[in-house]
C-alpha cells in the first residue's frame, strides 16, 4: 500500500498551479470573453471545457497565469529556495514583472504610501465603476462578481448598489453579464479610500 502510494506520488507530476473555478470569469458566466490567461501561457497548459484546466505535463510553473488573472483563479505552490536553485544554473537570468500588482500587496502597501505615491497608485491599480440611469435593478452583478467588490444595501427605501475599489480586480464580468449594457468599469479610483463601499443610487425602469 505503502509503495503504491510512494509511487504514484513519484511518476505523477506535481500540480505547479492550482485553479479555483469559483472565480474564473469563464466558469461563472459562460459567454464570457476573458482569456488572459490563455493569451498569457506560452506552454498551451491551460483550456476551458467543464473546468479550468491544467496540463501538468506542460505547465513550465512560470506564473504568468497567476500574474495576468484579474480574479486570482490561480494559485501556485511556489518554493521561492527552489526556484533561485534553478536561476543558479542560467548562467544570465533576466527577472521581471508585467502586469498589475496583485490585490492583497497593493492593499497592505497603499496606507503606508506617501500622499502623492498614494494618489498615483490610486489612478494606476484601482477601479472604479459606473452605472448607468437604464440599470433595471436586478443587481444580477452582485451575484456574478468573483471577488465581493458588489454588494446591494439600502439607502432609505431606495436599493444601492455598493463597490469596493479594493476588492475589484478590473475583470469586467459584471459589464459582460449586465442584460441592459449599463456597467462601466475604469482604471481610475477618484476617490480617497478604496477600502469603503461607496455608494451608488440604481435607478429602476
Amino acid at each position: 500500500m505503502l509503495r503504491d502510494t510512494l509511487l504514484h506520488k513519484a511518476l505523477k507530476p506535481e500540480m505547479p498551479v492550482e485553479a479555483d473555478r469559483s472565480r474564473c470569469s469563464r466558469m461563472r458566466f459562460d459567454r464570457s470573453s476573458c482569456a488572459r490567461c490563455t493569451e498569457q501561457c506560452r506552454a498551451g497548459a491551460l483550456s476551458f471545457r467543464e473546468e479550468v484546466g491544467v496540463d501538468t505535463e506542460a505547465c513550465s510553473g512560470c506564473m504568468l497565469c497567476t500574474a495576468s488573472c484579474p480574479s486570482g483563479c490561480f494559485e501556485a505552490d511556489l518554493d521561492f529556495f527552489s526556484v533561485l536553485g534553478r536561476l543558479r544554473k542560467i548562467p544570465q537570468p533576466v527577472l521581471g514583472c508585467s502586469g498589475r500588482p496583485g490585490l492583497a500587496s497593493l492593499n497592505r502597501a497603499l496606507p503606508l504610501l506617501p500622499a502623492e505615491v498614494r494618489r498615483k497608485a490610486l489612478e494606476a491599480y484601482y477601479y472604479s465603476l459606473r452605472l448607468g440611469e437604464n440599470c433595471t435593478g436586478c443587481f444580477a452583478c452582485v451575484g456574478m462578481c468573483p471577488s465581493g467588490a458588489l454588494r446591494v444595501g439600502t439607502e432609505g427605501a431606495v436599493p444601492v448598489l455598493e463597490f469596493k475599489s479594493s476588492l475589484c480586480g478590473g475583470c469586467g464580468l459584471c459589464r459582460e453579464f449586465c442584460m441592459v449594457s449599463v456597467l462601466q468599469v475604469e482604471r481610475v479610483f477618484p476617490g480617497d479610500d478604496p477600502f469603503l463601499f461607496g455608494k451608488t443610487v440604481a435607478h429602476t425602469a
